[in-house]
């Protein structure tokens, strides 16, 4: 292939998923020039010529390396899923290697910016009219999806060192199973409704069975009263993200259920891994009146609090799943109430949820969110809570950034039992 790779580069340094970013840029040049010259850097060297760190013998940190090494790789997946989807040419930067691969552009297609917003119109048109159809269909695909990683052998799944792993370490070394719970969508009926032939109704206002009751009592209107449908659903995410999980946790005993069929016997007698957005916490969104972020599921906002509880930051939630967005998501490891576990990863949207887990189930990723905690504390704290910004499109992760990091005192978290 007879190509002029730098007038590739020269596409992508100049590119709006590039702009604003000078620094990435330059490393990505610098690595591009020493992959030409067949001299891949250290370390050491990329941090003295790129970000003018020179380290002395005793200094090794060459965290700011790894950390912008890790960022270019998401900017360039960024990259070739919007404006360079048509290139002939793509650049890639495998992982632990620190050299510029060129290959041929097998999937060109045309971009996703240049769908018909009239198509798109007719397509959630189409799902309006066809909701109840759409929900049922969710409702069989996902149950099917979920109940093979339920029953999956795990000794077919592959080998992962768990105990040297940040945030995973203690699930291993802890004396209780771990229950992995999802995070499922309320639904209720009418009341009158034979239950097992009752259409489906999702009321975004009523997430567990306090809603249901709270949304009852206030409604005078008899025929607009609900009851608890025999049936939820889980995300579109749901099978992706435990194809991730499930390899991490093989070694250890664990167990999968539903939010749904949670309750407090189960928060003192596991390790608990909750997955699902912010509406599907359940009796858990106790731990947000601990946080230092303030959830705002309503307006999609998170605000950042300051140590006497006011407002610093307020971080909103933009766009629409299905089209480019940006998604905020926490991921919170905390002291549970009976010398156990547990590790919540919420966000607005299944965005978040994806690239959350996968940046905690891969071992890059994993040393990059272990360097900047213990940059910022000088050490690994028991228990802490990141926020995540991702960017994505229709459900996809592009990239991600950490916003914030917070160490928490969650021996004070009062789990309510009842």
């Amino acid at each position: 292939m007879d190509l002029d790779y730098k007038i590739y580069l020269q596409k992508v340094i100049k590119s709006e998923v590039f702009s604003g970013s000078a620094k990435a840029c330059d490393l990505f040049v610098y690595l591009f020039e020493c992959s030409m010259q067949g001299t891949p850097p250290k370390e050491s060297q990329i941090a003295a010529e790129v970000f003018n760190r020179n380290l002395s013998e005793n200094d090794q940190d060459t965290t700011i390396v790894r950390v912008n090494i890790h960022n270019l790789r998401k900017k360039l997946k960024h990259y070739y899923l919007t404006e360079g989807l048509n290139d002939e040419v793509v650049f890639i930067i495998p992982t632990g290697r620190y050299m510029v691969e060129m290959t041929k552009n097998t999937t060109q297609q045309k971009p996703t910016e240049n769908i018909s917003t009239e198509i798109s119109k007719k397509v959630l048109l189409s799902y309006l009219n066809n909701r109840n159809a759409l929900i049922y269909f969710i409702v069989i695909f996902l149950s099917g999806a979920v109940s093979y990683f339920l029953f999956c052998d795990k000794q077919k799944l592959p080998s992962t060192n768990l105990n040297k792993m940040i945030i995973w370490r203690d699930f291993a070394t802890n004396n209780k199973k771990t229950l992995v719970v999802v995070g499922d969508y309320y639904f209720v009926q009418l009341p009158d409704s034979d239950i097992y032939n009752a259409p489906l109704v999702r009321d975004f206002s009523i997430n567990s069975d306090e809603d249901l009751v709270k949304y009852n009592t206030t409604n005078t209107d008899q025929t607009k009263k609900y009851s608890k449908a025999r049936y939820s659903y889980t995300g579109y995410a749901t099978p992706f993200y435990l194809k991730e999980l499930i390899p991490i946790l093989q070694d250890t005993d664990y167990e999968i259920c539903l939010m749904s069929q949670f309750n407090a016997k189960y928060l003192m007698q596991y390790n608990i891994i909750f997955v699902g957005i912010y509406k599907t916490l359940g009796m858990l969104n106790l731990y947000l009146n601990y946080s230092g972020f303030y959830v705002d599921i309503r307006s999609a906002r998170i605000s950042v609090k300051d140590n006497a509880g006011k407002t610093e930051n307020v971080y909103a939630q933009i766009g629409l799943a299905e089209e480019f967005h940006n998604d905020y998501a926490i991921v919170s490891k905390l002291a549970g109430p009976n010398n156990n576990i547990v590790l919540l990863v919420s966000s607005f949207h299944d965005t978040g949820i994806v690239d959350c887990v996968k940046e905690l189930t891969n071992h890059e990723s994993l040393k990059v969110i272990s360097d900047e905690i213990q940059s910022k504390f000088g050490k690994i704290p028991s228990s802490f809570e990141i926020l995540f910004k991702v960017v994505g499109v229709n459900r996809i992760d592009i990239k991600s950034k950490i916003v914030r990091i917070n160490n928490l005192d969650s021996t004070n978290i009062f789990w309510d039992m009842k």
